[in-house]
């Protein structure tokens, strides 16, 4: 055996597919094994594995060891001649393989080789490569100033940004995510130091390497995407005192020369969570962006309309005019703004004009007009109102005019540009129709510029922008920021898509169906066009959480009631054993218990305290006796539903029936259903 790839594996079942699937892809000419060592993961990662990849080794662990021991376990139980470190949440270029291997063959004096690594939006991981931590690397570093002055020697040696990323290069050390040696040296330096749990582990087995003599090199042809940070997502710790517990016992074995950094600590942790809050504020930059254009588009208005009330109404003049005593009226103007426009998520639909952003302006003026009168700090004119009102309208819609019209310009084609002002799209599903509205979308200039990639429904061939499958949807939503989902309708069951909706429901995502064959699937959607390609824009009125929050306020309040006007009977009928039954909902299983009596009213008065508890609801999806082989729609179990008023539905028709309820869904809906219901018996 030639080669022995290693994988440590812990909570990431969703990505480890894409993981191997490229590694049997790769043009590779020597025997190689795969072992994959799974930390005690909680996700189904053993079952998921065992089941799509029974020939692959398996190695389960009994806890979670920490990376460095897992390493060195899956080491001690391969055969190959070379070893290939690899993390379970990467995807191989097709010759990153035989890249890292003929570096190793071709030089002897290289010990370690690394690749070139990407993002999942092929943006350079400054972690491909890195100098060892002294004080002064360590102290740029983590002030920033590495970042700031990143082509000079002296300030970005940490991350080497001061050589292309393009450029192949001896370095002091690589990423863990992908790392090849050999097994002597593997062997002669005792395998990975078991005193790192994460962290570090990768960069003290390059120190050691180059004190044995053998240097590391970087391999900028082997390019690896790596999505960073999936398994520690699920951590059961804390991520940032394990790296820093790392760092300190890299200095203490490295001997004195690295024992200053120590007298840090507390100013490394400092700086570490400043860090983290300034990656919070980077996730959300286009959001907070957007909200600025927004705010100096009120505050301009502010500043125009007062002057003008004043000589108006006043005849004041300019310099008489106190803008501060007004501050109350632009603060809470702001801030109604800020509510209303998260309510119609306007800031995840890009800077395109659209009729909600006309809606939020119209209704923050109203909400403004009638908080007037209760606060006496803001209760001003409503002439003054209206003519900020007037005003905000312009300027909102006026700088997303200008944005979009400028769309073409080169300056607006940059990365950078594009993730704050465009929206990020993903697509499900590659029929001939999806690959013709992308290329549609990217030969126009439009909101859907910022094209990120697309979700695989059937597990097809590998692409640069494949972003895995639709069963790790929700991870990769946050992971990728997308702010809208296109599904071509005839890649996915009408079922699917209802559930796909679930899952991505509360997240800010806007969802659009490709229709197949031009037909409309649902009622209660837009259409838009590009070119003569129609689009639907999917609002479930039952997803929405204004909606989920009515209706559970119903369920309680009316089942409480109904509870309470029935207490005799439940006080009666408890001091008997309960029958038990399971119901099924799709793939849910309910527990239902009812009263021995021979009254059938009396026998599901305990299905009450299920609605009280939000078990099922008064109305919803069918219960059923045995088990439904048909595919499970996300919808909550019910009492009574469209599908009890006519009791001669088909079973193939008991779906379409649910679809039109989470279209159509109102709280009177509900009501209605629940008195028809009534009325029938």
């Amino acid at each position: 055996m030639i080669l022995s790839i290693i994988i440590v594996n812990y909570n990431t079942s969703h990505f480890i597919n894409q993981t191997i699937r490229s590694i049997k892809n790769s043009t590779l000419e020597v025997d190689y094994e795969i072992i994959i060592v799974d930390n005690n993961s909680n996700d189904k990662s053993v079952d998921y594995i065992k089941k799509q990849f029974p020939k692959i080794k398996l190695i389960q662990n009994s806890s979670n060891y920490g990376f460095s021991k897992a390493v060195n376990i899956g080491v001690s139980s391969s055969e190959g001649k070379f070893i290939l470190i690899l993390n379970p949440d990467t995807i191989l270029k097709e010759n990153t393989i035989s890249e890292l291997y003929k570096t190793l063959i071709n030089d002897s004096n290289i010990g370690v080789v690394g690749g070139k690594i990407l993002d999942c939006n092929g943006k350079f991981q400054l972690s491909s490569r890195r100098a060892f931590p002294s004080f002064l690397t360590s102290l740029f570093h983590v002030t920033g100033l590495s970042y700031l002055f990143p082509k000079t020697k002296f300030f970005g040696k940490y991350n080497y940004t001061y050589k292309s990323s393009s450029c192949s290069h001896y370095v002091d050390a690589i990423s863990g995510a992908c790392m090849m040696f050999s097994r002597k040296l593997f062997n002669q330096l005792s395998g990975f130091d078991e005193r790192y749990f994460l962290f570090f582990e990768e960069t003290d087995f390059c120190r050691e390497t180059q004190k044995s003599g053998k240097k590391v090199f970087y391999n900028a042809n082997a390019e690896i995407i790596h999505y960073r940070g999936e398994s520690m997502k699920t951590a059961p710790f804390n991520v940032n005192n394990i790296f820093f517990d790392s760092l300190l016992k890299f200095y203490e074995k490295q001997g004195p020369s690295y024992m200053g950094l120590a007298i840090l600590r507390p100013f490394l942790r400092l700086a570490y969570k400043l860090k983290n809050v300034v990656d919070v504020l980077k996730i959300n930059f286009r959001l907070i962006l957007q909200s600025f254009f927004d705010f100096l588009s009120i505050s301009v208005s502010y500043i125009v309309a007062i002057p003008i009330w004043y000589i108006f109404y006043y005849d004041y003049l300019i310099e008489n005019i106190h803008f501060i005593k007004h501050g109350p009226l632009l603060i809470s103007y702001f801030l109604i703004w800020i509510t209303v426009a998260s309510i119609f998520k306007i800031y995840r639909k890009g800077f395109s004009i659209n009729k909600e952003i006309a809606l939020v302006n119209i209704l923050v003026f109203f909400i403004s007009s009638t908080i007037i009168y209760f606060f006496n700090s803001i209760a001003f004119s409503r002439a003054i109102l209206f003519l900020i009102f007037f005003q905000t309208f312009i300027y909102t819609m006026l700088w997303r005019y200008v944005l979009s019209f400028t769309s073409s310009y080169k300056i607006l084609n940059s990365p950078k540009i594009l993730d704050v002002f465009f929206q990020r799209v993903a697509f499900i599903g590659t029929s001939k129709p999806m690959i013709d509205l992308v290329a549609k979308i990217q030969n126009q200039n439009n909101i859907y510029k910022n094209i990120v990639g697309y979700f695989d429904v059937d597990k097809k061939d590998i692409k640069d922008d494949y972003l895995g499958t639709v069963d790790n949807i929700v991870d990769t939503i946050q992971n990728f920021n997308i702010d809208e989902i296109i599904i071509s309708e005839s890649d996915v069951s009408e079922v699917n898509i209802f559930n796909l909706l679930s899952k991505v429901s509360g997240r800010s995502v806007i969802v659009k169906i490709l229709p197949s064959d031009g037909n409309i699937l649902l009622s209660k959607g837009l259409v838009e066009f590009i070119d003569d390609v129609s689009l639907i824009k999917l609002e479930l009125p039952y997803l929405d959480a204004k909606h989920k929050f009515i209706k559970r306020l119903f369920d309680f309040t009316f089942s409480m009631l109904l509870i309470l006007l029935t207490l005799p009977f439940h006080i009666y009928y408890l001091l008997y054993p309960l029958n038990h039954k399971q119901l099924f909902c799709g793939d849910k299983i309910v527990d239902i218990y009812s009263y021995n009596s021979k009254s059938k009213l009396i026998q599901k008065l305990p299905y009450l305290w299920l609605i009280l508890l939000g078990r099922i609801s008064f109305v919803g999806k069918e219960l059923t006796l045995s088990e439904s082989c048909e595919e499970a729609l996300y919808l909550e179990p019910g009492l009574t539903g469209i599908h009890s008023l006519n009791s001669n539905h088909r079973i193939v028709n008991k779906s379409k029936y649910d679809f039109y309820y989470m279209e159509n869904y109102s709280i009177f809906l509900d009501i209605e259903i629940i008195f028809r219901t009534i009325s029938s018996k």
